[in-house]
C-alpha cells in the first residue's frame, strides 16, 4: 500500500558535500514509515550505522567526488542517482532545470515535506594527497565580487598545477539572491528532532552570513529551514573552510546526516499526518 504522506525531494542544478542530502533522501525509502517504528531519532541514526548501510553511503560519495562535475553539466552524477532511485524503486521527474531530479514517495496526498541539495561540484582543483582524487582537471574559474585577485596570479597557480585559469565575474549574468530567512515554526521542527538525535550541547545557532545561496529561493515559496551538518574533526589534520581545494569530510557524519533527514521529514509527517 502507498505510505499515506508525500515525501519529495529536489535535486536542483545550481556543492558537492550538499548533494549527500540528496543520496539521503533515499533513506527515507527504506527506513519504515512512521517514527513508531524505529522509537526516536536516536532509532534511525541506529539504523543509518549499520556497517551495511555506512558503507553504502561513503561508496556513493567517493563516486561522486571522483567525478565531479559543475553546475548544469551534472550529467554523469544525475545518472548516477536515478540508478540508485531505480534500484529502490521510488520514482521521479528527470530532467529538471536541465540536469536536476524531483523524487516522490508516497501516495501524493497531505502532507508534503520536501528535501533539497544541490548536486554540483565546486570549479576547484583538489590536491591528489589523498585517496580519492578527482579524475578530471577543469579550467579553474572565479566567480566573486569581494577581494578578486588579479589574473596573473590565478594563471601562475593554475600553471603550477598543470590547469588553465580564467576570471568571469559575470557581471551581465548575475541574478540578485534573496536572503534565505527560516521559517520560525520549521526552524523550531528541525532543531527539537536535532537535539534530540545528538543532544542539545550539539545543535547550535548559525551566526547570519553574507554568501547567497540558492535555497533561498525555495524559502520564498514554503516555509524551510536551512542548517548544516558539521563534519569538523580536529583530530584528523588541519580544518579547512568548506569551498577550500584542502577540505577534509569527515564520512563519520554522513550516517548522522542520513538519520537527521529521515526523522526531520518523517517526524513532520507523523505530526500533521495525527492533526489532520
Amino acid at each position: 500500500m502507498p505510505l499515506p504522506h508525500r515525501f519529495v525531494t529536489m535535486a536542483a542544478s545550481p556543492s558537492l558535500l550538499h548533494l549527500l542530502t540528496l543520496v539521503i533522501v533515499i533513506v527515507g525509502s527504506v527506513f519504515p514509515p512512521s517514527l513508531a517504528s524505529v522509537g526516536s531519532p536516536r532509532g534511525f541514526l541506529e539504523s543509518a550505522r549499520v556497517p551495511e548501510f555506512f558503507d553504502w553511503l561513503t561508496t556513493i560519495r567517493r563516486r561522486i567526488h571522483q567525478h565531479p562535475e559543475l553546475g548544469f553539466e551534472e550529467y554523469g552524477t544525475s545518472e548516477l542517482i536515478r540508478s540508485e532511485l531505480d534500484a529502490l524503486g521510488v520514482e521521479y521527474t528527470w530532467p529538471v532545470a536541465k540536469t536536476g531530479i524531483v523524487a516522490s514517495i508516497g501516495s501524493g496526498a497531505g502532507p508534503v515535506f520536501a528535501l533539497r541539495a544541490d548536486m554540483d561540484a565546486l570549479p576547484l582543483q583538489v590536491p591528489c594527497m589523498v585517496t580519492f582524487c578527482p579524475s578530471k582537471n577543469y579550467i579553474v574559474t572565479r566567480y566573486s565580487l569581494v577581494n578578486p585577485y588579479p589574473l596573473e596570479g590565478a594563471e601562475t597557480q593554475a600553471a603550477v598545477h598543470r590547469c588553465i585559469a580564467s576570471i568571469d565575474f559575470m557581471e551581465k549574468k548575475l541574478i540578485p539572491y534573496p536572503a534565505t530567512v527560516n521559517d520560525h515554526q520549521m526552524y523550531a521542527h528541525v532543531k527539537k528532532v536535532g537535539e534530540n538525535l545528538v543532544g542539545e550541547d550539539n545543535v547550535h545557532e548559525s551566526p547570519p552570513t553574507m554568501g547567497a545561496e540558492d535555497f533561498s529561493f525555495f524559502s520564498q515559496r514554503m516555509p524551510s529551514s536551512m542548517f548544516w551538518l558539521g563534519v569538523r574533526n580536529d583530530s584528523e589534520g588541519p580544518v579547512h573552510p568548506l569551498h577550500s581545494p584542502y577540505f577534509f569530510l569527515n564520512e563519520q557524519a554522513l550516517p548522522i546526516g542520513a538519520a537527521f533527514h529521515a526523522a526531520v521529514a518523517m517526524s513532520y509527517l507523523d505530526e500533521h499526518s495525527a492533526e489532520s
